[in-house]
């Protein structure tokens, strides 16, 4: 039983044709032959798309033509060559008729040989009426192209068009130019005129000299000409079969995504990086957003995605995921292990699914499509979807074109161990949209449509998530219920259960969430820690003692002994964050004052007050936990030796480095370090004599002599750059070498003064 099509459905498949062959043409001539060719159908004679009619004609028998019936007619030229008897003097180029030449000279000169002989020829003629044919069909060929340049159509167009439009010329001119050839086209030329009969009279002269055996090239000649007058673009419905130009409409579907490829590929024009349309491969690379915020993004079509991570774990065979479309960014970094090899995440893409429904079965959003987008989605762990159709009831709400979760907050039941793609609150969103096909004078509304579209792709991908640890512990839970979460989760349950955590991923989706152990997973173990390589330490937890304490700054030293100025600065904020947790659970804020007044006894009475409100609070949290260390005999004090150290280097920074036209790197000022003022006189740069010019405007310490910048640099504040990289690394800093530092920069150095007294007490501002 034939299926009934509407008269709305048939007009936009025979849209959809006519674009089609414009873009092929424009973007991909090599791909045309394979999706259109001579098919039984009725004709579409809608007077808009006639032009589309002869641009696909014209190329679709261009190679039948020139590649294999032209050959065959050159390589066997019809002609005549009837025999002619002349008179010649010698010598002659014919055969002598020895008979006619004695009887004609002997009665006038018996005796004497002939002076004119007569000869018999042979003279080929190769003005017939197949070879006529050949250059009156090169002639209409070439005409019917002119006349396509010169249409609106075509100037309203792509100039890409008319490069191989005027090939077709060309190549009919090399055509015309055959000796054998040239000759008859002036006679060719009457024909076309109208005159001798014109082409109908031809063509009947052509099949009446056909024989059998004979050239059978110009039989083809004669059917190409039939199909070059008579093909019209495939309509939908074959009620009344006739020969017409077309593609297969049981391949609907792919061919709507096919013209959404190269409508973006002309959409894009000169944003498009690089193009692959090879079948099986097809890609295009190209830029979008304003130019401050461009990125470079990858759409691929019916492809696997790139650096695909498995999502679900299966004894069996999961499905395959070739969405229509996956767009992605191409510039984001991708996370990788140390070893650089194994990738752990990678940046999130945008699925679009292409459905050519028919108009009866899509008044509403159609669901097969959009479960199998679902499907898709979760298997992929992608957060965002859009179906594009076709025809799509245009009655149909904006509620009905967004599919997602219920919001139920509180209500919804999530599990945490260890989370796979749920579809709840925070899932997969699907948007549908209609795209119809259009002729290239309306294709600014489908081209508003497809930019809309890169606009919310944008918008989802444009800013590189970065993954960030967001570790809870789970404190408040009793030692069974942990015991719980370990056996679900199939982590060891031989580690420490206070070290157990939730590690949520809000880069991947706020559905998922891993159980993991500190110290067992944090930046160990690249399937559930995302950081790893990053410059982020593992998650902490609020110190309530002493030994608390000590156990966290553990977690934060690095193993490493290479660390760099800015990765030790990173390190000793993060010690301060954690010491004032600490400070603040054991009330030492509410004493505050206690420790500024034994800051003043160390030595800092003239110059205490001259801090701001954090330094000196950051000096005092030293003095406070150097009691709680000592209170548990502990052997490091590493925390309070990054406290006292770092106020000197934010002095520093506050005044050394506020030289203005600083170069690089001292113009970022996480460079600007207590080794970074040291280096400028071990190594002299450009910066070196800026910044010793800009201090002597500013500082004069004179105790008993004048101090040179170079000497407090080297003598003073390298001493604390070194103990200060000590106390960040996993090696102790004893009780007295903090002792020796903390009298370097509170009391006396060897140049007179503490390093605060000497850096507050000479600068002027």
């Amino acid at each position: 039983m034939s299926t009934i099509y509407t008269a709305a459905e048939r007009t936009i498949y025979a849209v959809m044709q006519a674009r089609l062959i414009d873009l092929l043409l424009k973007h991909d001539r090599s791909r045309f032959s394979q999706y259109y060719d001579q098919r039984a159908a009725t004709a579409n004679d809608d007077a808009a798309l006639a032009v589309y009619r002869d641009l696909g004609v014209l190329f679709f028998l261009r190679d039948e033509l020139f590649e294999h019936i032209l050959p065959r007619i050159i390589r066997r030229l019809s002609f005549e060559a009837p025999r002619h008897t002349i008179i010649e003097e010698p010598p002659v180029s014919g055969r002598i008729d020895w008979e006619r030449t004695l009887a004609s000279t002997w009665d006038e000169y018996p005796d004497q040989p002939p002076l004119q002989l007569h000869t018999r020829q042979r003279r080929r003629d190769f003005a017939t009426p197949e070879n006529l044919l050949t250059v009156l069909t090169l002639l209409e060929y070439r005409a019917d192209v002119g006349h396509l340049l010169q249409s609106e159509h075509l100037s309203a167009s792509s100039d890409v068009l008319r490069h191989p439009l005027n090939e077709i010329v060309e190549r009919c001119e090399r055509e015309l130019a055959f000796p054998q050839l040239a000759g008859l086209r002036p006679s060719a030329q009457r024909i076309r005129e109208g005159h001798d009969g014109g082409a109908e009279a031809l063509e009947d002269a052509v099949r009446q000299r056909l024989l059998p055996g004979s050239n059978s090239a110009y039989e083809d000649l004669l059917e190409w000409r039939a199909r070059y007058r008579s093909l019209q673009l495939l309509d939908r419905q074959a009620s009344q079969p006739s020969a017409v130009l077309g593609a297969d409409p049981q391949r609907d579907n792919y061919l709507y995504q096919l013209w959404i490829f190269y409508e973006l590929v002309d959409m894009l024009g000169e944003r498009v990086v690089s193009l692959n349309t090879d079948r099986g491969a097809m890609r295009i690379e190209f830029t979008w957003g304003a130019d401050a915020h461009a990125c470079t993004y990858a759409l691929q079509h019916d492809q696997r995605i790139p650096d695909m991570l498995p999502q679900w774990s299966s004894s069996g065979r999961l499905p395959g995921v070739r969405p229509d479309f996956y767009i992605y960014r191409l510039d984001p970094p991708r996370r990788r292990v140390a070893d650089g090899q194994t990738l752990i995440w990678r940046e999130p893409g945008l699925i679009w699914d292409a459905k050519y429904y028919r108009e009866a079965e899509s008044d509403r959003v159609p669901t097969t499509p959009l479960k199998r987008m679902l499907a898709d989605l979760l298997l992929l762990g992608e957060p965002h979807g859009t179906l594009l159709f076709a025809l799509l009831d245009s009655t149909s709400q904006a509620e009905q074109r967004r599919t997602g979760p219920h919001q139920r907050g509180r209500q919804q039941s999530e599990r945490l161990v260890p989370l796979q793609p749920q579809t709840f609150a925070g899932g997969p969103k699907i948007t549908a949209s209609e795209l119809r096909p259009s002729n290239a004078s309306d294709s600014q509304q489908v081209h508003a449509i497809l930019r809309d579209l890169l606009d919310s792709a944008h918008a989802a991908l444009g800013t590189p998530v970065e993954p960030r640890c967001q570790g809870i512990f789970l404190d408040n839970l009793s030692a069974s219920q942990q015991i719980a979460l370990l056996e679900r989760s199939g982590i060891d349950t031989a580690n420490d259960i206070s070290e157990l955590l939730i590690c949520p991923k809000a880069h991947i989706g706020p559905w998922r969430a891993d159980l993991v152990s500190r110290t067992q997973h944090c930046l160990k173990d690249a399937s559930v820690c995302h950081i790893i390589g990053s410059s982020q330490t593992k998650p902490l937890r609020p110190p309530r003692t002493a030994d608390d304490l000590l156990k966290e700054l553990d977690q934060i030293f690095k193993r490493e002994s290479d660390l760099s100025d800015a990765e030790i600065s990173a390190i000793a904020a993060q010690v301060e964050a954690v010491t004032r947790q600490f400070a603040e659970l054991a009330g030492a804020y509410r004493h505050i004052e206690v420790y500024y007044n034994r800051l003043r006894d160390l030595g800092l009475d003239r110059t205490l007050d001259q801090l701001q409100k954090p330094q000196r609070e950051s000096l005092a949290l030293a003095v406070f936990l150097v009691e709680q260390l000592d209170s548990i005999g502990a052997s490091d004090y590493s925390a309070p030796a990054i406290h006292i150290s770092s106020v000197v280097e934010h002095e520093i920074k506050e005044r050394f480095f506020a030289c203005p036209q600083l170069e690089y790197p001292l113009d970022k000022h996480y460079k600007q370090t207590l080794g970074a003022l040291a280096n400028l006189y071990r190594y002299p740069k450009p910066n070196t004599a800026r910044i010793e010019q800009f201090i002597q405007q500013h500082w004069y310490v004179d105790q008993p002599r004048r101090i040179a910048v170079e000497h407090f640099a080297l003598e003073v504040i390298q001493p604390i750059a070194d103990r200060r990289n000590q106390a960040a690394h996993t090696d102790t800093l004893s009780r007295q070498e903090y002792t020796e530092l903390q009298r370097l920069i509170f009391q006396s150095s060897r140049l007179g003064d503490g390093a605060l007294n000497l850096l507050l007490l000479g600068w002027t501002s």
